[in-house]
């Protein structure tokens, strides 16, 4: 209860303790609000009666599983009712896409699953963040708690996968607001960055350093930091895996961006790295904004040996057994169901369907290529609607802008 007032900045009473929590006038929040699936009753909607019910469930779960005072007692005071997450926001995105993008995360991946969550949306200037408490017991369809705890969400792959649902999430509506910024969810070492990780700081360490006060977690990070810059510093090339973990390729604009990021108030090496790092890039022509766009000669080598494959591949011819009618009943199909699909979608999909073993699809972002093929099911309902697209082979590849 009292991690629900601190998220939502409110007054709250904890009935199991007969305790009252006010964080009213010591969190600054611009959004609060509980969550539950659609089938549970008002109380869980409401931050006070939800997680009351559910640390009296301990109680009661308690007495109902274990036979001893002793065991139960020990199960009541260790109990978790919930895990907390606080997740960063871009500090690009304006107050309320922040808000749209929380409630569509939490209710995509824990609200429509049963749980109750609650979030506190904290505008902390330079690092607005949110903070999320999400019941461990789901509510069952006729609105009681479950019996059961959802472990897997606790789990390293749950962990795992609820990072990588956030930064989807994320790039999605950065890619939304027209933002070339995105996040990655996984760590340096899945990245191929031979750079340490800094540890998360938070506000407490950081007004310890304001107000003149040594902080160990920013000692510790200025150390990493430090350290992260020699290594840099002798191996420039350490930026182009960075550089090309979200985009194929890069502008002069961008090397920037992440060379000041990683060299910080050093401008002699921010100018050596981007030098060095420049020099062995590869030019690959220009964007839609006429700037030059490079990448790493490994992306460049990888790339060369998959268009090598796909050359002999558009070369040869498989033998299948599409009927053209058959997709125009599928993409009436789909405009029927309210997809729009222009001339040009139409006809590149039934391009998609030729003779050759593969099929390129081609195009501006934001043009309509994921809706070409997927959004109206095209390739995913192709063996459940039509028997005669079962050994189609054919293979798409989306190419934006970059």
């Amino acid at each position: 209860m009292q991690s629900a007032a601190y998220m939502t900045g409110t007054k709250l009473h904890e009935q199991r303790r007969d305790l009252i929590v006010n964080y009213t006038t010591k969190a600054d929040v611009s959004f609060a609000k509980t969550f539950a699936p659609v089938w549970a009753s008002d109380d869980f909607r409401d931050t006070e009666k939800a997680w009351n019910a559910f640390e009296n469930y301990e109680d009661t779960y308690a007495e109902l599983r274990y036979k001893t005072p002793e065991t139960q007692e020990k199960h009541k005071q260790t109990a978790q009712v919930c895990m907390k997450i606080v997740v960063a926001l871009p500090k690009e995105l304006s107050a309320d896409v922040q808000e749209e993008l929380l409630t569509h995360y939490i209710k995509k991946h824990f609200v429509e699953k049963g749980h109750v969550v609650t979030i506190g949306l904290h505008p902390e200037e330079g690092n607005p963040h949110a903070h999320l408490q999400i019941s461990h017991r789901p509510l069952n369809q006729d609105s009681s708690i479950s019996y059961t705890k959802n472990r897997e969400m606790c789990s390293r792959f749950g962990l795992k996968q609820q990072r990588e649902n956030w930064a989807d999430t994320v790039n999605y509506y950065l890619e939304r607001e027209g933002l070339s910024t995105r996040i990655d969810h996984r760590s340096y070492k899945d990245q191929g960055l031979d750079i340490i990780p800094t540890i998360h700081e938070g506000y407490h360490a950081r007004n310890l350093e304001l107000e003149g006060f040594q902080s160990t977690l920013c000692t510790k990070n200025r150390a990493i930091r430090e350290e992260n810059q020699q290594r840099i510093a002798e191996y420039p090339e350490i930026i182009f895996n960075e550089l090309t973990a979200q985009k194929a390729t890069f502008s002069e604009l961008d090397l920037l961006k992440i060379v000041q990021n990683r060299t910080l108030d050093h401008p002699h090496l921010a100018q050596h790295v981007f030098e060095s790092v420049l020099e062995k890039s590869i030019h690959v022509g220009h964007g839609f904004d006429q700037q030059k766009r490079f990448t790493s000669p490994d992306y460049f080598a990888q790339e060369e040996t998959l268009l090598q494959g796909m050359g002999k591949l558009f070369a040869s011819v498989v033998e299948r057994k599409i009927h053209l009618p058959a997709i125009d009943s599928l993409i009436n199909h789909s405009r029927a169901k309210g997809t729009k699909i222009s001339e040009a979608q139409e006809q590149a999909i039934k391009i998609l369907c030729l003779d050759s073993a593969l099929s390129v699809l081609v195009g501006r972002a934001g043009t309509g290529k994921t809706t070409s093929v997927l959004n109206q099911g095209f390739f995913a309902h192709r063996r459940e609607n039509f028997d005669d697209l079962a050994e189609m082979h054919t293979i798409s590849c989306f190419s934006g802008q970059n």
